[in-house]
């Protein structure tokens, strides 16, 4: 007899019979594209992780490459200087050797001349009156040079031409070694290259003196009695004025310069303007020559020079 309780029609479900809820499938599916989509979330951390590994070990990288580099360069830097400082300390211990050598050489010759002079008495008179003259004869050339100067100074402040006559200066003599009283503990100085010797004085001849040596400096040279030998002399190349000064060529120049002592035998004359600013110092023209354009090359021409006032 059926039970009051069951509706007909209806169907009976058992404990171990009961079909699955129709959500059930779902959240399996969702559940499993979570772990998938977290499987590849992880590949893709991995794959991050790597990367920035290798960035940190190229930053690092980077940095020891400017580390090295600079120490590169600080080290470049030292050793240029020691190279400099090597050099120096070579050029100190040559300039020390040359003193030490010519302050031995220079005992033994005034030993030498002591000895001489001891034996000889009239020897030793005639040293100190050839060392007075030639005092005097310095005296006197420097008077003159002063003159010169002064003259040429003049003249090329009161006139703007290039033609203005200049005064030409006397040469420095051939200063031979420095007598036993110009120092005190009797040093005998040679000729240094800070005053070189010029080349050989020969007497002044009216064939040879420059057309521009006025005849009252001319007479003041040759009627002066003290000096008897080795007159000084203008130098032949002494330009008459600055227009055949600024035609000079490099041989002439350095000739020039050469004969009033401004320079050295093995200089080389890679500055016109320079070696004439030089030269118009020296004799009093208050002027320097402005850089000039280079002439063409191989034109065997230089550049006329432009002079412009220093005062």
């Amino acid at each position: 007899m059926p039970s009051p309780n069951v509706v007909p029609g209806s169907s009976t479900r058992g404990t171990g019979g009961d079909s699955p809820a129709p959500e059930v499938p779902a959240i399996h599916d969702l559940l499993n594209s979570m772990k998938l989509r977290l499987s590849f979330m992880d590949r893709e951390f991995d794959v991050l992780g790597n990367e920035f590994t290798r960035l940190a070990v190229l930053a690092s990288a980077q940095k020891a490459a400017e580390k090295i580099q600079a120490l590169r360069s600080d080290l470049d830097v030292r050793d240029s200087g020691r190279v400099a400082r090597i050099e120096e300390l070579k050029e100190e211990l040559w300039r020390g050797l040359q003193q030490r050598v010519l302050h031995d050489l220079s005992q033994q010759a005034d030993a030498i001349i002591k000895r001489r002079m001891a034996d000889n008495p009239a020897l030793k008179t005639r040293v100190a009156s050839e060392d007075s003259k030639r005092r005097l004869q310095i005296v006197q050339m420097d008077l003159q040079n002063s003159e010169a100067r002064r003259h040429n100074h003049n003249a090329t402040i009161r006139s703007r031409s290039v033609k203005e006559p200049l005064r030409p200066l006397l040469r420095p003599l051939a200063m031979p070694l420095t007598s036993l009283s110009s120092f005190p503990n009797g040093m005998v100085v040679p000729v240094t290259p800070a005053q070189p010797a010029p080349p050989p004085v020969t007497p002044a001849t009216p064939q040879h003196r420059p057309a521009s040596l006025s005849p009252a400096s001319a007479t003041t040279v040759s009627s002066d009695s003290s000096w008897d030998t080795d007159v000084p002399t203008p130098s032949e190349r002494f330009p008459r004025d600055l227009r055949e000064l600024a035609s000079f060529d490099d041989d002439r120049l350095k000739g020039l310069l050469l004969d009033y002592g401004l320079g050295n035998e093995g200089d080389d004359m890679n500055n016109r303007e320079k070696e004439m600013n030089t030269f118009l110092a020296h004799i009093g023209v208050p002027l320097q020559v402005q850089p000039t354009s280079a002439a063409p090359r191989g034109s065997g021409r230089h550049p006329k020079p432009v002079f412009t006032r220093t005062y």
